[in-house]
């Protein structure tokens, strides 16, 4: 059984009291090899924005003055302790030189569908620079910053050269997520309205007032971008008719871009190429299960990630997830967010149905994430025996 550590080092600068530099990466890791992690995922991405030293030119550096208001103010603190770490140190070429000590395979790890977040100062040079390469409303008027399209050859280009630059430092492989911080324009338009009206306000008051309706805002949203001029071309000259919003057809042909997209990367990583998520219980963004192609993907990488519903039988999740059941060349894994303050009954919950799956044969072992509940708390690293069974 596999027991990887999903580790979000921007997480981890956040919760030190100290600058996490080397003695704290080796601590952590030290504790992972300890526990019985195998792997070890290890973020580079803020969003658009990278935590090594990369010549991309999308290494994490200043907060524009136009995001200041907006923020709260942990994130302000957080980029300046991130900027003394990496005037001190390269954190990837760090992490990978620790993990092999202890004995770990380290995945790098970069966000595919994220490159804006929440904020200006985390967005990528691509979109900085060619916001038109993000997903498209139907309408053709509005894109979906952050969330870059597969479409076009200058995306899958830049993105190339930031997993070649990656691969350079010698780690076991990549992982890619699909998950993301960037929200369509309807959230930021709310929101903007919310601090002009509140000049004292921020970020965190805005959410803690938008409550519940955040995810609505967001779900809102699906099937509504996603309508980049060349795969509309496309799907129209095949088909003769343009994709609506619930057409079925039109999403399985534009996750086609995505396919290839991977078929490339495949080509370039010697060493394991990991995907998730698969959501099995909704995807809160608004592409999910739209378009990613599970099964094609479940042949092209080696691990996959699935997030799991809580009191779900095995025949009921077989059913929602019918690839679990196929041979594959993946490893499937059960991925285990424990918030951001984890407790035991979290784990108590999230544990049972990856068990169960791992007994009965279909899952290969377990994603545990976030990697700083285990920092702040050491105590917690005895909940790994829910996974294990012991």
């Amino acid at each position: 059984m596999n027991i990887t550590m999903a580790i979000d080092y921007y997480d981890l600068i956040w919760k030190s009291r100290k600058l996490f530099g080397r003695e704290h990466i080796n601590c952590f890791l030290g504790q992972c090899a300890e526990h019985g992690i195998d792997t070890v995922q290890w973020r580079l991405s803020v969003c658009g924005k990278l935590l090594y030293h990369t010549k991309t030119g999308d290494m994490l550096e200043s907060i524009p003055a136009e995001d200041l208001q907006a923020m709260q103010t942990p994130h302000c603190s957080i980029v300046e302790k991130a900027k003394a770490i990496m005037a001190e140190i390269d954190p990837l070429e760090v992490a990978v030189e620790l993990a092999h000590k202890h004995g770990l395979k380290i995945l790098p790890w970069l966000t595919l569908y994220d490159d804006r977040g929440y904020f200006r100062f985390s967005q990528s040079s691509l979109v900085a620079e060619h916001p038109e390469f993000c997903w498209r409303s139907e309408n053709g008027e509005q894109y979906y910053s952050g969330v870059t399209s597969y479409v076009y050859p200058e995306v899958i280009s830049f993105r190339m050269r930031q997993l070649n630059e990656i691969l350079s430092y010698g780690g076991d492989g990549l992982h890619l997520s699909n998950r993301t911080h960037s929200r369509p324009p309807e959230y930021f338009t709310k929101r903007d309205d919310f601090l002009r009206k509140n000049p004292d306000a921020n970020h965190n008051i805005w959410l803690q007032v938008v409550g519940e309706s955040l995810a609505e805002i967001i779900l809102q949203s699906a099937g509504q971008y996603g309508f980049d001029p060349p795969a509309v071309n496309a799907y129209k000259k095949i088909t003769g008719r343009l994709p609506g919003k619930t057409d079925a057809e039109w999403w399985n042909f534009r996750g086609n871009y995505f396919t290839d997209f991977m078929k490339e990367v495949r080509k370039v990583v010697d060493g394991t190429l990991s995907f998730g998520l698969r959501y099995i219980s909704g995807s809160p963004y608004p592409y999910g299960d739209k378009f990613f192609d599970w099964n094609t993907l479940l042949n092209i990488v080696d691990e996959l990630h699935y997030e799991l519903p809580e009191n779900k039988s095995v025949p009921a999740m077989l059913e929602s997830c019918p690839e679990l059941e196929s041979p594959s060349r993946s490893l499937k894994l059960g991925w285990c967010w424990l918030g951001p303050h984890c407790r035991e009954e979290t784990i108590r919950l999230k544990a049972p149905p990856i068990k169960d799956l791992i007994e009965a044969g279909f899952l290969n072992g377990a994603v545990l994430f976030e990697a700083c509940n285990f920092w702040e708390k050491p105590e917690y690293w005895k909940l790994i025996r829910y996974f294990c069974g012991c």
